[in-house]
């Protein structure tokens, strides 16, 4: 079995990010109990709430006894783009700068590969997102829990339903495609974080 752990931040930010007080302490008190172990995976999804806690939640869980940590952004769902939420431009240029130096210093703990985040930078997602040329919608299928096809990708929705949220292709922040192109391309770090689970 494996376990992949959400962790929108430390303490206070993961319990905002989620509206939920004393959950951060909650997650982490059971993981130590019950789940500790290198089957673990932690995933962590930025928005402009917690942009600057993934040098916090890489120190707090090195030595944690898991596999290693992975960081992605807030895709938007059904709507435009916001910069009061969303890490678009240069924001989102700046976390990503943050999150090489951070790759530097963690090396493999840390899941995601350089080549990952310069695809996530605004300038260059143009050339891959999409339903036509995004790696997740061309290479995966993902279905909601009736077994209906959610489209583009995981962050779709399936055709019957009445709200048709699709996510908001020109933000992607979802780390996924990135590693599929990762192992196409066969970057070396992609490839060696690909197969966790196999570990």
């Amino acid at each position: 079995m494996w376990v992949i752990l959400s962790l929108d931040g430390v303490g206070e930010y993961h319990d905002r990010s989620r509206a939920h007080s004393g959950l951060y302490e909650e997650l982490a008190a059971r993981f130590y109990k019950t789940h500790r172990s290198k089957r673990t995976l932690t995933t962590t999804t930025l928005h402009t709430g917690n942009a600057d806690q993934s040098a916090k939640l890489l120190e707090q869980w090195r030595d944690a006894d898991i596999l290693g940590m992975t960081f992605e952004f807030a895709t938007p769902i059904g709507r435009a783009a916001n910069p009061q939420l969303d890490l678009i431009g240069d924001a989102r240029n700046k976390v990503i700068d943050d999150l090489i130096r951070l790759k530097k210093k963690y090396g493999g703990f840390m899941k995601n590969s350089v080549w990952g985040f310069e695809m996530q930078r605004p300038e260059n997602l143009a050339s891959w997102v999409g339903e036509k040329n995004c790696p997740t919608a061309k290479f995966s299928i993902s279905f909601d829990s009736l077994g209906r096809r959610k489209r583009p990708c995981v962050l779709g929705s399936n055709a019957e339903n009445p709200l048709g949220k699709k996510p908001n292709c020109s933000a992607c922040g979802c780390h996924v495609p990135t590693v599929l192109e990762g192992v196409r391309r066969l970057d070396r770090q992609t490839l060696q974080s690909a197969f966790w689970f196999l570990n």
